[in-house]
């Protein structure tokens, strides 16, 4: 098939539209491993679409998700924390002074 007559097709590596984002790419972007990424798109954690054994990932449906999961994360963080110091004037549970050491002291050696 040396001389098949050219389809006007190009014979590049694999890209896809610049909408869309493949997994390895996005490895790089978010400084994670692949295998995150993987992980990620199979618990649907990330939108993705898998074709073959590859994932791409739309960008809109990527930033919107990113940017409702940092909104999540971010309303989890004012909440008050279980056991944390309220923020009345109540007095936290920190004592004030250091409990007193425990057995005697051991003399220190002398230098001469």
């Amino acid at each position: 098939m040396e001389n098949a007559p050219s389809t006007g097709r190009d014979v590049r590596p694999f890209s896809w539209s610049p909408r869309t984002i493949t997994a390895e790419s996005l490895a790089e972007v978010l400084e994670c491993t692949l295998e995150t990424i993987n992980s990620e798109a199979a618990r649907g954690a990330l939108p993705g679409l898998k074709i073959g054994r590859s994932w791409i990932f739309p960008i809109e449906a990527l930033e919107e998700s990113l940017n409702e999961r940092a909104r999540r994360e971010a309303e989890k963080r004012r909440q008050p924390r279980a056991g944390a110091c309220s923020p009345t004037p109540a007095p936290c549970p920190i004592p004030t002074t250091a409990p007193a050491p425990k057995g005697r002291r051991k003399a220190l050696p002398s230098l001469d």
